[in-house]
């Protein structure tokens, strides 16, 4: 039977001429019932197979797109990106030889003539891509750039000072960092190695009643509130045992003597002097109480003794500024500790027994309870110091507040403090650090981290307000509101650190990075990390009196902190209203400086260098803000 030659069948077999004089074979087309079951359709007139089967219709209803006005977009799209590729080629090639021609012309520019200072917008124009933008050094995300607020403070990156002297000809920080292999707040001096340790003197130990005497100083101290360390009663056990073995038990009470050395190294931390705190005989303590620590350590012995020495090793390291050594012994100390199970609460009946009515098991239990917290506050402050993740997660653990704890935040509550810092605030840290600066943080949009820090600065608001109006702390200073003891002065130290801390994570917005203006509460959000700052320099100025010497590498890293936002805001705005104040409190910080930490005379070679780079970078920073502000309010020549 012939084919009629509209059926699809004949279309596919009588191809039509395309517009380049060749043949294009027509495609067969699916009747609408094959289509859409999706099946093979043979294209037989009047009916296809399965219609003529089910009695359906063959009908071809459905609308068929060009397919010769598809080649032709997609022809079009193919040209549009390789005009986009060659426009993209071209602007590189352009910024790359404008860039050699930037750098030849400033090579050859006279090294000692300083520029005067321009506008913000000028200055975002004329700044080489070798020179970082101002607004991306003054960063605080996790990948902070050039000021690193957390893997240095104040460690400027070579292209931060790069960026200084290129707005200033200064090159006075040149070589301020580049020997140092850590931050200045880092104390840069090593123990000597265990060789010189003698087996005789392993085995000794110090007379019996110097370390009796120094249990008793320990005990009326402020220190031993503060820093709960040793149990009295169980220490004088610890003790005893220590002093029963000896000198030929050589493997015999090794925790127990640790914790005596390690007792005796801390003991070095309570005196008012204005010596060297890291004597040789503290030192050397130290490595006494880790020599002998390092086979229980090998074997994991959980026990007291053993979390006692770890944490007193810990609470000294960390008092002398050793952040690093400090970091590694926390993280040994709370695997110990939660093998003893010190990371869950021990329940309200215990925790809330009277001091004369606990037993021997109870003591331990909720020493190691307080050990647990000394860790949990000493690791977030490294965290926050260092950027580091922290050794303890809060999901691993029970945040149980103590009954101390609970009684000394109490209304009317005028006893002494028990336990380092403020345990509230280090867990708003820990939301702080996992929030704003944690790994996963920096994929937040915009959005989403300003209402991160709105929520942790509610919780900072409520912590603020918990505590009573005499000594609550506050971003406007006055001398009416100073600390009036050592827990005070340093929780509030705390307390503008964390401020600053939450709010500059605000300099990650893409608004600010890109040099937009700045809406409502992003500018307000970098405001408050510079009032902090400044209440900070002005609280530490203040309370120099209640600082004790022995605490100053605790204490240098709030001023070199709060120096460097303030110095990095005045490098952006030097003509700015709060310049002229924000340099006083400069000059204050490095009075405080050099009142509390003058050079040395006669000190060991690493410990002088290392004094003597904090003096010259403080120095030297102060300097570029003046240098700054004289620059600004010189009239244009």
């Amino acid at each position: 039977m012939p084919r009629n030659p509209s059926t699809p069948l004949s279309n596919a077999s009588n191809p039509t001429p395309g517009s380049s004089g060749t043949t294009t074979p027509r495609t067969r087309r699916a009747c609408d019932a094959c289509r859409q079951r999706k099946i093979k359709c043979d294209g037989a007139t009047p009916q296809c197979d399965w219609c003529r089967h089910h009695g359906d219709i063959c009908a071809f209803t459905r609308t068929r797109g060009s397919r010769r006005r598809r080649t032709r977009s997609s022809k079009l799209e193919e040209t549009n990106l390789i005009e986009r590729m060659n426009r993209i080629e071209y602007i590189l090639t352009t910024n790359l030889r404008e860039r050699h021609e930037f750098l030849e012309e400033s090579g050859r520019g006279s090294p000692g003539a300083l520029r005067p200072a321009k506008s913000e917008s000028a200055d975002s124009k004329s700044l080489s891509p070798e020179v970082p933008n101002p607004r991306q050094i003054y960063m605080a995300s996790y990948k902070l750039g050039d000021v690193n607020l957390f893997h240095g403070v104040p460690y400027l990156s070579r292209s931060g000072r790069r960026w200084i002297g290129f707005r200033n000809d200064e090159d006075g920080l040149a070589n301020i960092n580049d020997k140092v292999p850590g931050p200045l707040w880092h104390n840069q001096h090593h123990l000597p190695r265990y060789e010189h340790l003698s087996v005789t003197k392993i085995r000794d130990l110090p007379p019996r009643q110097a370390v009796q005497s120094s249990l008793e100083a320990y005990q009326r101290s402020e220190f031993s509130n503060i820093l709960p360390v040793i149990d009295p009663v169980l220490f004088s056990a610890t003790i005893e045992e220590a002093y029963e073995h000896g000198p030929s038990d050589s493997y015999e009470a090794l925790p127990q003597k640790a914790s005596i050395f390690a007792f005796l190294a801390v003991g070095g931390l309570l005196g008012e002097s204005d010596e060297t705190l890291c004597s040789p005989q503290d030192i050397e303590g130290c490595e006494i109480a880790f020599q002998l620590l390092s086979s229980d350590l090998m074997r994991a012995k959980a026990g007291n003794e053993v979390v006692d020495a770890l944490m007193m090793i810990a609470v000294y390291q960390f008092c002398c500024g050793k952040i690093h050594t400090t970091d590694i012994i926390l993280s040994l100390a709370s695997r110990f500790l939660f093998m003893l199970g010190a990371h869950l609460y021990p329940g309200p009946e215990l925790d809330g027994l009277p001091v004369e009515s606990q037993s021997l098991e109870a003591r331990t239990v909720l020493h190691q309870r307080d050990l647990f917290w000394i860790c949990y506050t000493l690791d977030r402050e490294i965290t926050f110091r260092t950027g580091r993740a922290p050794v303890i997660h809060d999901t691993s653990c029970d945040l149980t507040f103590p009954a101390s704890y609970l009684k000394q935040i109490s209304p009317g509550y005028n006893g002494p403090w028990r336990l380092p810092g403020d345990l509230r605030l280090s867990t708003i840290k820990s939301k702080a650090y996992e929030k704003l600066y944690s790994p996963h943080s920096r994929h937040k949009s915009d959005a989403e981290l300003l209402k991160d820090i709105r929520e942790l600065d509610s919780l900072l608001e409520s912590w603020r307000l918990s505590h009573p109006a005499e000594s609550r702390p506050t971003l406007s200073f006055s001398d009416k509101n100073n600390p009036a003891s050592l827990p005070s002065l340093l929780i509030r130290l705390e307390y503008y650190h964390c401020v600053t801390t939450i709010h500059q994570a605000s300099s990650r917005c893409k608004d600010w990075t890109n040099g937009h203006d700045l809406d409502g509460g992003l500018s307000s959000s970098m405001e408050l990390a510079l009032k902090s700052s400044r209440c900070l320099l002005s609280c530490l100025h203040s309370a120099v009196a209640i600082l004790p010497p022995n605490l100053f590498w605790v204490i240098l890293f709030y001023p070199l902190s709060a120096e460097l936002i303030l110095v990095c805001h005045i490098l952006l705005n030097p003509s700015g209203k709060t310049a002229l104040s924000d340099l006083t409190l400069l000059k204050q910080c490095l009075s405080f400086v050099k009142q509390r930490f003058p050079k040395p005379l006669t000190a060991s070679g690493v410990q002088a260098r290392q004094q003597t780079r904090i003096h010259e970078a403080t120095e030297e920073v102060v300097q570029l803000a003046e240098t700054a502000v004289r620059q600004s309010r010189q009239p244009d020549s």
